[in-house]
């Protein structure tokens, strides 16, 4: 069913009509991948490297060295700028994601961290949303007419979650977690799909008239709406208000440049997965910056495997979403979402310093060793010194107090 899993949450027994693997939405499209990897400039630059320069490097400081040049020996033979980026770069890794893992934050690769950095947009799926706020009743109308029977609204989505043997605490947003009502006998229960906007339900109680249900959406209220044969009959307006600490976050990420906002339908079309795919896209295209994507749910996953960067709020129990689309998963706290992009921001500016640090030392110190008088134990000293200030940078700025807000 297309309403997500914060609507319709319960066991039901289904009939496949079509193979996941046969699902066009659900396939891999590794080109992005393909791209990326062929145009990476710095790889080519360091394949070359490790081809041409280690046996010149070799032959000149064994020369150096049977013609009784040590020092020159000593300096050709330690120029590795290549190596103490690299021996940087995972050191610059192993503490950005220490302090996360210490917490739960899980991040699937470190290579997300510098595509975190760039992100400019950040799209919440609607079925993300319970996590950060609460569904509450904004109003409740039954009009004065001339129905033969009228029901309130809440009783007959209480009868439809007993009915499916639902969670009342997340079926239809979570409204009916505190209610109790007499669950109404239902004969039968039709679901449908109205337009691309729109949902149907269609009740049957027994010894009852048939009622109708309208789910749609108002702006940034949902709409269900009770109808008897034509008739209206009563309308129920939800609204999500979110909590204390979504209001902060969103806050934070304004102050990074970094906006938040919503996407997908509560009450969507049975193409609501394409539907919400086709907005990253479409966010992507139009955006100078990276997207991220926050979901949920299994309708989100073609939007997840869209967008340069996918989270996960937490694991989910049978770990499909988390496991299979998900770079990052917070660990059931939001609040870590703005501090791992100011952590992605100081590793990129951190990894930058360090192999500019490196190559340029490295560089320098090679050419004095030529010319300069050094004793041995001097230029081991000095060549190992830019890695050490590279350490300490490293240190100074992925500190657990550097990525807080």
């Amino acid at each position: 069913l297309p309403f997500g899993s914060s609507v319709l949450y319960g066991f039901a027994k289904c009939k496949v009509l079509e193979a996941f693997d046969d699902i066009s939405d659900f396939q891999i499209d590794d080109r992005q991948l393909d791209q990326f990897s062929a145009s990476s400039f710095q790889k080519n630059i360091q394949s070359t490297y490790q081809k041409i320069f280690p046996p010149l490097q070799l032959g000149l400081g064994f020369l150096s060295m049977f013609n009784g040049f040590i020092e020159r020996a000593i300096a050709i033979l330690s120029f590795s700028p290549s190596v103490d980026c690299e021996r940087a770069r995972i050191s610059t890794s192993a503490t950005a994601l220490f302090d996360m893992q210490l917490n739960g934050v899980h991040v699937n690769d470190v290579l997300v961290l510098p595509t975190l950095s760039e992100v400019e947009h950040i799209l919440v799926s609607v079925d993300a949303l319970h996590h950060f706020g609460v569904y509450q009743i904004v109003s409740s109308v039954i009009s004065n007419n001339s129905l033969n029977y009228t029901i309130e609204p809440l009783q007959i989505l209480w009868s439809i979650a007993q009915y499916l043997h639902a969670d009342v605490s997340t079926v239809f947003w979570g409204i009916l977690e505190n209610l109790n009502f007499d669950a109404i006998p239902i004969q039968s229960l039709v679901f449908d799909v109205v337009n691309q906007s729109q949902e149907s339900c269609q009740v049957s109680f027994v010894g009852l008239p048939i009622f109708l249900l309208k789910f749609y959406n108002d702006g940034d209220d949902f709409i269900v709406q009770v109808e008897q044969g034509s008739v209206y009959s009563s309308e129920l307006r939800v609204r999500w208000v979110p909590d204390p600490d979504y209001l902060l976050v969103s806050s934070q990420l304004s102050s990074l440049g970094i906006s938040i906002t919503t996407f997908g339908s509560h009450c969507g079309s049975l193409d609501e997965s394409k539907s919400r795919l086709q907005c990253v896209s479409n966010c992507r295209q139009l955006s100078s910056g990276k997207v991220a994507v926050l979901g949920d749910v299994v309708v989100d996953i073609p939007a997840l495997a869209c967008a340069d960067v996918s989270i996960g709020f937490n694991y989910d129990e049978e770990g499909f979403i988390s496991k299979t689309a998900c770079d990052i998963i917070l660990a059931g706290d939001l609040l870590w979402l703005s501090r791992l992009v100011v952590l992605s921001r100081n590793f990129s500016r951190s990894s930058q310093a360090n192999n500019t640090l490196l190559v340029i030392s490295s560089v320098l110190l090679t050419g004095l060793s030529l010319f300069a008088t050094f004793t041995p134990l001097q230029l081991l000293v000095l060549f190992n010194a830019a890695p050490l200030l590279a350490e300490i940078n490293t240190i100074r700025t992925l500190s657990a107090s550097s990525s807080r807000l």
